[in-house]
């Protein structure tokens, strides 16, 4: 059984939050932990806090009921400390109200870097009864690819799901020869474009096993825009986070973008 922690925001609704994270649950048979983490509160007010907690957790159908925890601290350390001990930890996708968005990071985003083990994130509050198509953006020049492949696989398998990756090349000059620009051809450019298309399914039928095993494909375009654009088809993006270091004025990363903007829900792995 999959031990789920669920990061609770009590300044929020949080009933659809919950049901997602029990939905979450039911697929991967799992057990649900709430946590809420306190800052500067007394005895009493902690007290009513896990009386909350409590109440959201009755919610849930009896199996999938774990513990109420309150815990003194920074929520991001917090989270990041508890991290260590679940198979999955479930936090909102809600940005800083006004102001403070300029200053600071959703949760999430301030999360999915630090987090030691994988982290959901519902983008929506619809139920959603199974994760049958999963997307993965897989970066064939940097990290270590297969072992993507072999993470994202293992969550498909737990879902009952098939995942299909693509490659998102931001150059398609790339393709093209080194040749005088005269003598470039269509056919050239597909050949040369497949070459990373082959290479993507081969790594798909050494690393995935056949009941998991969707379809590999290249995709022209920046990383982000291209995930996000076809996430409307799938029910969850599976993004990798070894580039979600924190953001500059000019570059945002991947995995950050994913967590904001995804049209479906998005599972990230540390």
């Amino acid at each position: 059984m999959k031990q789920i922690l669920v990061g609770i925001d009590l300044r929020v609704n949080n009933a659809w939050f919950v049901t997602r994270a029990a939905d979450l649950a039911g697929c991967v048979d799992g057990r649900v932990d709430l946590l809420y983490v306190s800052r500067k509160e007394s005895d009493a007010e902690q007290a009513q806090r896990r009386k909350t907690l409590e109440d959201l957790l009755a919610h849930l159908d009896e199996e999938r009921r774990g513990d109420v925890l309150v815990i003194g601290g920074e929520p991001r350390i917090v989270l990041r400390e508890q991290s260590g001990n679940y198979d999955m930890m479930v936090v909102g996708p809600r940005e800083p109200a006004g102001w403070r968005k300029l200053v600071e990071d959703a949760m999430a985003v301030q999360l999915i870097g630090d987090a030691r083990c994988p982290v959901f994130i519902p983008r929506t509050d619809a139920p959603k009864a199974s994760f049958r198509r999963l997307l993965m953006g897989l970066d064939l020049h940097h990290g270590n690819p297969a072992l993507r492949l072999q993470q994202a696989g293992d969550w498909a398998a737990t879902l009952n799901a098939t995942l299909d990756a693509t490659y998102c090349e931001s150059n398609p000059g790339r393709y093209l020869p080194r040749e005088s620009p005269g003598r470039v051809t269509e056919e050239t450019w597909h050949a040369n474009r497949d070459k990373d298309e082959q290479m993507v399914n081969r790594l798909m039928r050494e690393n995935l096993p056949p009941a998991v095993r969707g379809k590999g494909f290249v995709s022209l375009g920046w990383a982000g825009e291209c995930l996000i654009g076809l996430s409307s088809d799938y029910d969850l993006v599976v993004v990798g986070t070894a580039d979600a270091v924190p953001r500059s004025v000019l570059i945002s990363p991947v995995a950050v973008d994913i967590v904001r903007e995804a049209l479906c829900d998005v599972l990230t792995l540390p």
